[in-house]
């Protein structure tokens, strides 16, 4: 026991001046100069150290335990630094997504992930490229021998600070002066993967909401500021302190303790900040044009005295200014090209309304999608992409930066390449914005991602069509226009003579609800793919089905065209509305997000696919052809619905129905068990039946919810609600209000909900439906009714939806499937025991999930 105990306090004792001792002797044998903990390298690295946060989360003091500057003989110069630990299993510390930790904990603790920290701190702070990071560790073995571990990650501005493993530098070896042209070699070969670009993308976002909701949270908790500034205004004051804070081309950072907290009206924090946010405009190539709408609706904000006038020495501004310069900044020194005014404005709009946003249809769409659509139309560095409606510039920055890696990837000539960003974003490039407020807001994102504003124009682009020649068309447009927005689309394909347009939209506008436009349309440019979108993608924001439709431009449609329509409504992310949460919280992939929308693109594309998610033997993917009336669009119309009902259908029809009724079936059917369950097993012919040979069919009539008095036991009011059999609540009888006669099947129209009545009942829409059967108008029974239910429902799935609303006058073209007779009349009394037959199999399963989590029922 004694030995053990030693050993133990062996095994713990750090060996760090020991293992700092052997890997110093192996520089020194490799003719390798370095620096010690306190000993500079040059102004520039010594500088960043100390400005950078420490490790501990302090402001300054970086002391790395080992330094190196390598230096190439074609004058490229790489520090290296070192951090060194004496522990076992103190060599790296991943997080929960397997990155490595940068918390306080982990830099202090673990070698790795204390020299990443100084890679960044140096990348952050100075004019370097890129920095190598080493970890060192060591320990002592059972055996007293010394165990030594090394590990190597280059960090660089290209690869957006992003630690990538080394995995053939395993010691000092490739160090060595002779070495260091293969070292280089093996460095310009590591670049990130399309998988850890949007993983940063991702997590870039999510810390940017996170930062931004903080800073927010400060303003509303103040006082004094939450009166004082609308939702506009600070999201003017947010991207105002943004300008300020980023680099200006041989002008000094401006630094919190540049803000004196003067009262003067002349000398003052807000005029100081206005004063370099003129220059940093200036310094961008901002046009004067777009330069004084940004400095027009920032100079009431920062000239106002609350803000700049000081409290204990402070002004609300520097305070301000100190979290923008701390927490957000940081996102913007990359190249990942997020939709920065448009993450603030998504987030700020959560805490109240901008004051265009809803009235204006103004509802951003997710980054996600613009990318998708950007691919969809096949973007490249020779595009010219349009936006007639372009809000906060969110497609704009997704085709930006599609244009700008494709000809970072085909140029390889660097100063053809600086030529061609330098076009592209000046002129290959256009955006339209009617709204002022969300132009402004649009030529800051541009400025932001590193001005690509010179073609953004603040006009209304149906009334003044713009001269562009676009080959790429990318549009949301607001759904209150004409045609649901198709009068954009339009406007813009006529004047396109080849491209693609990639349209996000209202489904029901290529259903017949957008004006003349789809027709037109079809005239000149051709329809190439329809696809459903998630109902919930705008969710906490709008709530309308939407579909992306594809065309080509400068192609008159065929009618022989093959469309290809995918049902996308299944595309792998959870959404959630959780006011205060980021976007880890609101949208995660629950079932392979990346690989269906890779798939979409390959399919839309006809490239090769690695999964198959969407098919024309699972249904999810129909290719077919389309009228040239532009009513006919959806995937819907499309689809061969097998409306044959299933058990699985009518037990859903059934289960809804027991709910409320649980208990008093229970009671008259639990005694006679197993009797007509065999009938589920036999076959039976089916056939389709115009619901109007068998219905009488009318619209219910229209009770308001304050024209009825609730009861708890009464008359059923009832809503289009899916569960509770569609009651949303009872009424007092009122002789005054006209019922609808029970013993129907009822269908709530605008959602589809379709349920059976026994009772009658008040409704609070004139939208939906009654249906009675002809046969029993007045005595449809509770078996049958819930059959045709179950059977009705089926049918007309697959046609109708929130957007797409079912009516009086298009169910007269509708059909049921049914069980039939030999001489192929309805088989009302197959129909009769098929439901019970299920009640009893529903009811049993019921009785024996009670009679083992409690008590048998007392009635």
């Amino acid at each position: 026991m004694e030995d053990l105990k030693k050993l133990e306090i062996i095994m713990a004792k750090s060996v760090e001046e020991q293992v700092e001792d052997i890997f110093k002797g192996e520089l020194k044998k490799l003719k390798v100069k370095y620096f010690t903990k306190t000993e500079p390298i040059n102004p520039s690295i010594d500088n960043a150290l100390k400005k950078g946060p420490s490790k501990a989360n302090k402001d300054g003091g970086n002391f790395p335990d080992i330094k190196v500057f390598l230096e190439t003989q074609n004058q490229r110069r790489i520090p290296v630094m070192i951090e060194v630990k004496g522990l076992k299993n103190k060599l790296i510390k991943l997080d929960k997504s397997k990155n490595i930790d940068q918390s306080t904990a982990a830099v202090t603790g673990y070698a790795v992930n204390g020299a990443v920290h100084y890679a960044k701190v140096v990348l952050q702070h100075s004019d370097y490229e890129e920095v190598i990071a080493v970890g060192l560790n060591g320990y002592k073995k059972p055996d007293g021998s010394l165990e030594t571990e090394f590990q190597a990650f280059y960090l660089s501005r290209n690869n957006e600070l992003y630690p990538k493993l080394l995995d053939d530098v395993t010691d000092f070896s490739l160090f060595k002066e002779t070495n260091l042209e293969h070292l280089v070699d093996l460095l310009d070969k590591v670049n990130l993967s399309e998988e850890e670009l949007e993983k940063l993308k991702k997590e870039a976002e999510s810390s940017l909401e996170k930062s931004i909701q903080k800073i927010h949270q400060s303003l509303y908790d103040d006082v004094i500021l939450k009166p004082l500034l609308n939702t506009d205004q600070k999201l003017y004051l947010f991207c105002g302190l943004i300008m300020a804070a980023l680099p200006i081309k041989d002008v000094a950072n401006l630094t919190p303790a540049d803000l004196k907290g003067n009262k003067s009206a002349r000398n003052n924090d807000g005029l100081t900040l206005y004063t370099r946010i003129e220059e940093f405009l200036k310094d961008r190539g901002t046009s004067d044009e777009k330069r004084q709408i940004i400095l027009n609706l920032l100079g009431n904000i920062f000239n106002n005295s609350t803000l700049y006038s000081p409290t204990n020495g402070e002004s609300k501004l520097r305070n301000l200014y100190t979290q923008v310069l701390n927490d957000i900044i940081p996102h913007f020194n990359s190249n990942l090209h997020l939709d920065f005014t448009g993450k603030i404005f998504n987030k700020l709009s959560e805490w109240a309304n901008i004051s265009t946003d809803l009235v204006n249809d103004v509802v951003l769409t997710p980054r996600y999608v613009t990318n998708l659509m950007a691919q969809l139309a096949q973007t490249s560095k020779d595009s010219y992409v349009l936006d007639s409606a372009m809000g906060s510039a969110g497609f704009l920055v997704s085709a930006l930066e599609i244009m700008l890696q494709d000809a970072k990837d085909s140029i390889s000539d660097q100063e053809a390449l600086q030529e061609k960003i330098k076009k592209i974003k000046s002129e290959q490039i256009c955006g339209v914005e009617i709204l002022d407020t969300i132009f402004m807001l649009a030529v800051m994102n541009m400025v932001l991602v590193g001005d690509g504003s010179s073609n953004l124009q603040h006009s209304d682009s149906l009334r003044n069509p713009i001269n562009f020649p676009a080959t790429v068309f990318l549009l949301n447009p607001p759904y209150s226009a004409d045609g649901k927005g198709f009068n954009f689309v339009e406007q813009a394909l006529s004047k396109m003579q080849k491209g693609f347009a990639c349209v996000l939209i209202q489904e029901s506008a290529g259903a017949g609800n957008g004006g003349g436009y789809p027709k037109k349309i079809l005239k000149k440019s051709s329809l190439v793919a329809s696809i459903k979108m998630p109902v919930d993608l705008f969710s906490g924001k709008a709530s309308v089905q939407t579909a992306i439709y594809l065309f080509e431009a400068g192609k008159p449609h065929n009618q022989d065209n093959l469309v290809t329509f995918v049902d996308f409504s299944e595309d792998g992310y959870t959404r959630m509305n959780r006011r205060k949460s980021g976007q880890d919280v609101n949208l995660r992939d629950t079932d392979d997000a990346k690989g269906r929308y890779a798939e979409l693109v390959a399919r839309i594309l006809n490239k090769k696919t690695s999964t198959a998610y969407f098919t024309e033997a699972n249904g999810k993917l129909i290719r077919d052809t389309i009228s040239l009336t532009g009513k006919d669009w959806t995937f819907s119309q499309h689809a061969k619905p097998d409306t044959e009902p299933t058990l699985e259908d009518f037990r859903k029809t059934v289960k809804n129905y027991l709910s409320w009724k649980l208990s008093e079936i229970i009671q008259k059917e639990s005694n006679s068990l197993g009797k007509e369950v065999e009938i589920l097993n036999k076959p039976c012919s089916w056939r389709d039946f115009p619901l109007t040979s068998l219905f009488e069919i009318a619209n219910t009539e229209s009770i308001l919810k304050s024209q009825i008095l609730p009861s708890e036991i009464g008359i059923p009011y009832l809503t289009a609600k899916e569960g509770d059999n569609s009651i949303a609540s009872y009424a007092v009888e009122d002789n005054n209000l006209r019922k609808d006669k029970g013993h129907c099947v009822f269908i709530g129209g605008k959602t589809l909900v379709v349920s059976f009545q026994e009772s009658d009942f008040y409704s609070n829409d004139s939208h939906n439906l009654t249906l009675h059967l002809k046969e029993r108008k007045d005595s449809l029974k509770e078996d049958l009714g819930l059959f045709l239910a179950g059977a009705v429902y089926k049918s007309l799935k697959p046609k109708y939806s929130w957007g797409n609303s079912i009516s009086f006058k298009k169910i007269q073209k509708d059909t049921v499937s049914l069980p039939v007779k030999d001489n192929g009349s309805p088989d009302w009394d197959y129909m009769e025991a098929f439901i019970r037959a299920i009640k009893e199999l529903i009811v049993t399963e019921v009785v024996k999930t009670l009679n083992k989590v409690s008590k048998p029922l007392n009635r």
